[in-house]
């Protein structure tokens, strides 16, 4: 899947999540590939909130929804890049 279209595919999730539960996700479930092999496995992403205490299982916190689009595309700043959204939800 190209970028833009990866980035449409998550703005519409994120836009229906918001219609079925009344607030945004907290949660993306992708799967990435690193930069160093063509290994893809899931891993979870998380909207940063400040308060929020670092969690082991969570591969990377993003401050907002556009950094969380730069990681669609190969990227020098991170060792890997978002090749499919699997879904969304919240932190329970």
């Amino acid at each position: 899947m190209n970028k833009k279209s990866l980035i449409a595919e998550i703005k519409q999730m994120k836009k229906e999540y918001i219609a079925d539960n009344g607030t945004e996700p907290q949660e993306i479930y992708v799967n990435v590939v690193w930069q160093d092999g063509d290994t893809n496995e899931c891993q979870t992403i998380r909207m940063k909130d400040e308060s929020e205490v670092n969690d082991d299982e969570v591969l990377y916190y993003c401050g907002s929804w556009k950094e969380l689009y730069a990681l669609c595309k190969k990227n020098s700043f991170h060792d890997f890049r978002i090749t499919e959204v699997l879904g969304m939800d919240r932190i329970v």
